[in-house]
């Protein structure tokens, strides 16, 4: 099966994190129920629903992001960020284009420029992992917004049926969700900044919860060649556990920063 891009980039955290190879689950031909990931463990393969946590107007944008492909014949895992008012349909037809373009050349400024214009505020890229390329477009982070706690919008993951479902059929397993940087109660509470996170209610199908967001690292917008994340899990028994902030590079040498580093800080 083939990785949506925000399932390649949960896979390699996890498989960083857990210390097994990761495989994709889900995809076209498979059955409604199947979960998107299957992660190696000392325990066993353990089975990983990945979702997000976003608001209704980032929920909107999302399901009409969904209904283009933005083909990529790259090698890279590109995160692109695009504003309100673009041209879905321009878009789809022209940032593979400049995308590939970037890839290959090490001075993207011109590149950058039409990526702008197009609507795109941001481009990360991530690591090749099976070495077929991808794009995930999501909207861009916006400010000022009255959102629920990060526990809260957690929570209501947790409480989807849908979520439920795919995890009670394989036994029981993970939840994966990733945090939308379009509402700044998630940002701080997913990002370790909270004081205070909330306890979780976990169903039996879901045993453990991971919650993460995107840590970009470096100034350019655009030609990024790693990424960092923050990354906190939920269990029943232990409550939160936050497990820093690990890297993701794009020569798949991925690491965690050791503590007290200036790259950890």
């Amino acid at each position: 099966m083939t990785c949506r891009p925000e399932e390649l980039i949960a896979g390699r955290t996890l498989e960083l994190l857990l210390g097994g190879p990761f495989r994709c689950r889900d995809g076209p031909g498979a059955d409604e129920s199947t979960v998107d990931l299957g992660v190696e463990t000392s325990d066993g393969t353990l089975s990983v629903e990945v979702t997000q946590a976003m608001s209704q107007s980032a929920r909107h944008l999302s399901a009409q992001l969904k209904r283009h492909a933005f083909a990529y014949e790259g090698t890279a895992t590109w995160l692109a960020d695009v504003g309100d008012g673009a041209d879905l349909d321009q878009l789809d037809a022209q940032l593979p284009t400049l995308l590939l373009q970037l890839e290959a050349v090490a001075d993207g400024r011109a590149t950058s420029a039409e990526l702008g214009e197009l609507g795109i505020t941001r481009a990360y890229r991530f690591p090749r992992g099976n070495g077929d390329g991808a794009i995930w477009v999501r909207p861009a982070a916006r400010s000022g917004i009255d959102a629920p706690g990060a526990t809260s919008a957690v929570q209501q993951e947790v409480d989807k049926s849908d979520n439920q479902r795919k995890l009670e059929a394989a036994g029981g397993g993970d939840l994966f969700v990733w945090v939308d940087v379009n509402q700044p109660a998630l940002f701080f509470g997913a990002s370790g900044l909270s004081p205070h996170l909330e306890m979780l209610v976990l169903p039996p199908a879901i045993r453990r919860v991971w919650m993460a967001i995107m840590l970009p690292r470096i100034a350019d917008p655009v030609r990024h060649e790693q990424a960092a994340l923050n990354v906190q899990s939920f269990t029943a028994e232990s409550g939160w556990i936050n497990h820093g902030d690990p890297i993701l590079r794009s020569d798949g040498a991925d690491e965690f920063p050791a503590p007290g580093s200036a790259e950890h800080d």
